[in-house]
């Protein structure tokens, strides 16, 4: 997890992390006082980066 979250930064790895490390939900993300960002943010960013690790996944990038 820890070289998948390397490839990223900024508000992707925030919430790659607060989801898949610290167990937190995409609204307690958008909660926190250090996300600084709203719920519908965090569900784009969320989508993306599934898309984006899904891409990766199916073609060994």
């Amino acid at each position: 997890m820890q070289r998948i979250l390397g490839q990223f930064d900024g508000i992707e790895a925030m919430v790659l992390r607060k989801k898949y490390v610290d167990g937190m939900s995409l609204a307690q993300i958008a909660a926190d006082p250090q996300a600084h960002t709203s719920i519908s943010t965090v569900k784009k960013v969320h989508a993306a980066l599934m898309r984006t690790l899904k891409f990766v996944d199916e073609n060994g990038t």
